[in-house]
């Protein structure tokens, strides 16, 4: 049973804004046109979807009841910036969707907390690179990334990615579907781009040279 809350005067609130969650509390959905993350998600949710909305920013902290959190999509929003505590506490996370915002950067240590994440979606939005120590303290392994939709993708600076193309080779790093590897920015194929030797995975050892 899904109950629906109407109206729509505050959309920071669950009780005049149209969330959708059932009856258990435990998946939760708001898809109109939200500017702010609600702060009364019930802290039973397990399955969150904020997709579609007009969100810019996540506050610091603003997911840390939702203990029990499994899979959070932001999804076609609006976000420019991820920095760390804005996903604090969230340990049993599994599944990250930060697809088709227009993320520029996401800062070091913005994934510490998630301990569980086997998932990231992050395609779709304008990262030219990312530091491999966002993924130092996710140790469920391989962690599956979605980064390119079809041809459309970030305009990735490769030769920052070495790191990456590592891990692929080490299984460490899969590609969603099996075929959401980085576009190159500079028209480099990613299959056939070449780094220097792999040697050990670079999730607990990095590789400076190519950072």
């Amino acid at each position: 049973m899904v109950v629906v809350q109407g109206g729509d005067a505050d959309c920071t609130s669950l009780e005049h804004c149209r969330n959708e969650y059932t009856s258990d509390r435990k998946y939760f959905r708001n898809y109109w046109n939200l500017t702010e993350i609600p702060v009364d998600i019930p802290a039973e949710a397990e399955h969150v979807q904020l997709i579609y909305n007009a969100i810019t920013h996540i506050p610091l902290g603003v997911f840390k009841h939702l203990s029990q959190c499994v899979y959070l999509n932001l999804r076609a929003n609006q976000i420019s910036i991820i920095k760390p505590e804005m996903f604090t506490r969230l340990y049993k996370l599994e599944t990250l969707g930060l697809g088709v915002n227009k993320i520029t950067s996401i800062e070091d240590r913005s994934f510490d907390s998630l301990f569980s994440l086997g998932l990231l979606n992050i395609r779709l939005n304008r990262l030219r690179t990312l530091s491999p120590s966002l993924l130092s303290n996710t140790p469920r392994k391989p962690l599956v990334l979605a980064t390119r939709y079809f041809r459309q993708t970030n305009p990735w600076n490769c030769s920052s990615l070495c790191w990456m193309k590592h891990e692929e080779q080490h299984k460490t790093v899969v590609w969603y579907e099996g075929n959401t590897y980085p576009g190159c920015a500079d028209g480099s194929d990613w299959k056939t781009f070449e780094c220097g030797q792999p040697g050990e995975s670079m999730l607990g050892d990095y590789c400076t040279d190519f950072l």
